[in-house]
C-alpha cells in the first residue's frame, strides 16, 4: 500500500501543481511511470499470500513431506527481481518511452514466467502421489492454482500474439 501510494501522490502532486500554477509545465508520462513502477507490485501481494498459503497447507493435506523442498524457495529471487521490472509491460506503447525501457518490459514479462512455472510445479510435486484429504480447503486452493496457471498461459500467448 505505502509503495503505490507514492505512485498516486507522485501524480496528485503534478495534477495539483498545475491546477494551482497553470504556467508549470508537468511531465504526465513521468507520472504515469512512476504510477506504474510503484504501484505494479500491489498486484502481487495476494498473489504471494495466496502462495504461502499453498505453500503451508498443501503439505499438510498432501500428508507427506518432500525431499524437494528446496524448490520452494528457489524461485522467491526471480519473482521479486521481475515483479519490480514488471511494470514496465504498462509503459510498452509510450512511444516517449526509452527503447531500452520497451525491452526490459518484454525481459521482465516472460521472465515472470520462469518463477511462475516454477512454484506451480513444485506445488504439484506436492500433490503427485499423495494421499491428499480432498476437502474444500484443499479444492479452492488447487482452483486457485488452475485459474493462476491458464491466466498466466493466456497471458504468454497474449504477449506473444498467438
Amino acid at each position: 500500500m505505502i509503495t503505490g501510494s507514492i505512485g498516486l501522490f507522485t501524480q496528485l502532486g503534478i495534477g495539483f501543481s498545475y491546477i494551482l500554477n497553470p504556467n508549470f509545465d508537468p511531465n504526465w508520462l513521468l507520472a504515469k511511470d512512476a504510477w506504474w513502477f510503484f504501484g505494479h507490485p500491489i498486484v502481487y501481494f495476494t498473489l504471494f499470500s495466496f502462495l504461502g498459503a499453498a505453500y503451508y497447507y498443501i503439505p499438510r493435506y498432501a500428508k507427506k513431506t518432500v525431499p524437494y523442498d528446496k524448490w520452494a524457495y528457489r524461485s522467491w529471487p526471480f519473482y521479486f527481481v521481475f515483479t519490480v521490472m514488471v511494470f514496465t509491460h504498462h509503459t510498452y506503447m509510450d512511444t516517449p518511452n526509452p527503447a531500452w525501457l520497451k525491452m526490459l518490459a518484454q525481459a521482465a514479462t516472460f521472465g515472470v514466467i520462469f518463477p511462475s512455472a516454477l512454484t506451480i510445479m513444485t506445488i504439484m510435486m506436492y500433490i503427485f502421489r499423495s494421499r491428499i484429504k480432498w476437502n474444500l480447503t484443499s479444492m479452492f486452493l488447487m482452483a486457485g492454482i488452475v485459474g493462476w496457471t491458464i491466466g498466466g498461459y493466456r497471458g504468454r500467448n497474449w504477449l506473444v500474439g498467438d
